[in-house]
């Protein structure tokens, strides 16, 4: 066919030949030679982040070394400043992937009807208790009757208070005055005296804590948790994704993960030395050197991104429990969907 083409063309004066069979070939090649930026395009997928914690770490490195591009993917993260409306956005669809998904958020979504599944663990729980440094309470038992600050469910922080509360035996909803406040409003009232404790989640914690004026009180829920219940795995914020995006579009979120995976590998290899990084600080909010040092103290037992080989055991532990401890009706079947990448 190719002669036949060409024995035609040879025919063919200037005129004839631009009136219409170089148009013709031109779309009878599929618009290759027209249009290859098109056929090359992809989808930009957006994940929403919180730029107040520790997932602006991960998504920060991901934009400053380009991890999407060398994956293949194209992201664009949407940071937000108050967790419920991260939560809102993902579960409307105006967000592809939560990047700072809980489990007990997610459960709450699932059983509302979103179909959304918990795909890969992040973060461990980093949230404590803190009161002013010259606070006379030492353990959470110490905070009974008191006026302490939480952020209301469906935040993870919040269901970690509540669950750590119930396995030491305390009914955290009758036994505290537990007031609903924002993150940064949590601290300044407890500095005021207006409330007696609050929660605070890092890497504000660090920041706080570099002050001088601030406590923690007890354990950090993580290590209550894991000494009760022998569990390890306690999470904070993993990653969320919609059920149609998984079904088809699976190779991005494979992307996503590898672009993510590198990203902490990358950052707790040498965590120190990575927060001291003009453009990681700035990100965290990190402005002295003692704010570095003591975040780069507290935030190695932070961060687990493998499920690990009894991680979705330890997930299906942590719902179940608290669906025992009332904050969820029941267990949210088909939430978690392991995916590696």
């Amino acid at each position: 066919m190719a002669t036949t083409v060409c024995k035609r063309l040879e025919g063919m004066n200037r005129r004839e030949f631009l009136g219409g069979t170089a148009s013709a070939l031109l779309l009878g090649l599929g618009g290759s030679l027209l249009t290859p930026a098109r056929a090359l395009a992809q989808k930009k997928y957006v994940v929403g982040v919180l730029n107040t914690g520790t997932t602006s770490i991960y998504s920060t490195i991901i934009n400053q070394l380009h991890l999407d591009a060398k994956y293949g993917g194209d992201l664009e993260f949407k940071l937000f400043d108050n967790i419920n409306a991260q939560f809102t956005q993902f579960f409307l669809g105006k967000t592809d992937i939560s990047g700072a998904f809980g489990a007990i958020s997610g459960a709450i979504g699932r059983l509302e009807g979103r179909p959304v599944q918990y795909i890969s663990p992040n973060m461990q729980q980093q949230t404590c208790l803190i009161a002013r440094a010259d606070a006379p309470y030492k353990r959470m038992e110490d905070l009974i009757g008191k006026n302490v600050g939480w952020f209301g469910l469906p935040s993870e922080a919040s269901a970690g208070l509540l669950m750590v509360a119930q396995i030491k035996g305390i009914d955290a909803e009758t036994k505290f005055r537990l007031r609903k406040v924002t993150a940064p409003l949590s601290a300044a009232l407890v500095e005021k005296g207006e409330l007696d404790a609050g929660l605070a989640i890092e890497v504000s914690l660090s920041k706080l804590l570099a002050t001088g004026k601030y406590k923690v009180v007890g354990n950090p829920f993580l290590k209550d948790w894991q000494e009760i219940t022998g569990n390890t795995l306690m999470q904070v914020g993993g990653i969320g994704a919609r059920e149609d995006m998984i079904k088809n579009a699976r190779p991005a979120i494979i992307s996503f993960l590898k672009a993510r995976d590198e990203a902490w590998e990358l950052f707790t290899k040498d965590i120190k030395g990575n927060l001291q990084k003009d453009w990681l600080r700035k990100a965290l909010g990190l402005n002295t050197e003692k704010e570095v040092e003591i975040a780069a103290e507290r935030l190695p037992r932070t961060f687990v991104w493998k499920w690990g080989p009894k991680g979705e055991q330890e997930m299906e532990f942590y719902l179940k429990k608290a669906v025992q401890l009332g904050i969820l009706k029941k267990f949210p079947d088909g939430l978690l969907n392991p995916i590696s990448a």
